[in-house]
């Protein structure tokens, strides 16, 4: 991991906002630089902003909450309403700033804690304020306590580790560097190295206690034959099984197809009983039957021509429905060409009365298309 830039604004003594590049002149050129200032110039507060961006907590208050701010407001500069501290920083996964903010609302009280992570493009890779620290643990491939201890010690403790005596420094050096843990792993692979060694010489012992009841090579190699044997007859024992299954199965195939043919025997003999008693109860009928067997086809065409004779009276009886109708219709219209042409009009002669009549409207209408167009030409 390597630390890019730190952006602050309003945290402790550090009033207004501030930002400190180290990817650009003059400390990108600096092979090693240091902070110096008297007690209170903000020395820690900048370290503070690297703990706060990441993880949301602080050596000296641990993780600061809105209702630790609402208590006293924490790392708030005095008479200020909002802070903030921004961290951004590379590691093998890519580059990402990471920020923790709050701020007040009208009425004098904290707004809920803010922090997240974005990726170089701008995307916000947490969800959640909670997300936030375990995106940058991903990333860094550091918790906060061993961030401590790995990459940002706590002024408090280097100056406590410089004042102490020899075995005080050596149990702060214990904490500061987890060396503890070591000693814990160690003692249990100690012991577990103890408890196998103890195994072993137990094994150990017992093999040469038996040392006298063990098998020579001779008998061995007997054994390793007979075993060889054994093995191959058991494999003919393993295909003489699967032919007795195959067989078996054939058997059990036969014996289901025997039943089904048995079944089947019992239904026609049932079947060959029950037409017996059909013939004699029935004997009568099926006597009928065989003498008009004979005339079936004769049968048939009768009922053939039954049904054609049947549908021709059907058609017949629309037709003269149809004839009636029109009938109607002659002696209606005859009887309306009565009183145009004022004569005696029949249902014989009606259509040369018609004819009469259609010709005197055509006369009718070229004398008046006449005298129309004389008095036209007589205007003109």
């Amino acid at each position: 991991m390597r630390i890019l830039s730190i952006r602050l604004k309003n945290i402790n003594s550090l009033r207004g906002e501030h930002v400190i590049a180290f990817d650009k002149s003059p400390l990108r050129e600096a092979g090693v630089f240091g902070m110096v200032g008297a007690t209170g110039s903000g020395k820690s507060t900048l370290l503070d902003c690297i703990t706060l961006a990441l993880y949301g907590r602080v050596p000296r208050f641990g993780v600061i909450t809105k209702s630790i701010m609402d208590k006293g407001g924490a790392i708030l500069t005095r008479h200020e309403r909002d802070c903030l501290a921004e961290v951004r920083y590379s590691c093998k996964k890519g580059v990402f700033t990471s920020s923790w903010s709050v701020s007040k609302t009208r009425n004098n009280t904290f707004r809920d804690v803010e922090m997240q992570v974005l990726s170089e493009a701008g995307i916000m890779l947490n969800e959640r304020l909670s997300d936030a620290p375990a995106v940058n643990i991903a990333n860094i491939g550091l918790d906060y306590d061993q961030f401590l201890k790995s990459i940002l010690l706590c002024q408090g403790e280097f100056a406590k580790f410089l004042q102490s005596d020899r075995y005080e420094r050596a149990i702060l050096l214990e904490k500061i560097t987890g060396a503890k843990e070591f000693r814990k792993i160690g003692k249990k692979a100690f012991e577990a190295f103890n408890k196998r060694k103890k195994t072993i010489e137990v094994i150990t012992e017992a093999i040469n206690m038996n040392r006298e009841t063990l098998l020579g090579t001779e008998k061995r190699e007997e054994l390793v034959a007979a075993l060889k044997m054994a093995d191959e007859h058991s494999i003919q024992l393993q295909r003489i099984l699967e032919e007795a299954k195959r067989k078996l199965d054939k058997k059990q195939r036969l014996t289901q197809l025997r039943t089904e043919l048995k079944q089947k025997e019992t239904a026609a003999d049932k079947a060959e009983k029950d037409l017996d008693i059909f013939n004699q109860q029935h004997a009568d009928s099926l006597g009928h039957y065989d003498k008009l067997f004979i005339y079936k086809e004769d049968l048939s065409e009768h009922l053939r021509l039954t049904n054609r004779l049947a549908q021709l009276k059907q058609k017949i009886t629309e037709a003269e429905k149809e004839i009636s109708d029109a009938d109607r219709g002659i002696n209606q219209l005859v009887m309306e060409l009565k009183a145009w042409v004022n004569a005696a009009v029949s249902a014989d002669d009606y259509l040369q009365h018609l004819r009469a009549l259609r010709d005197q409207v055509r006369d009718a209408m070229a004398r008046k298309a006449a005298q129309q167009n004389g008095l036209k030409q007589s205007y003109d």
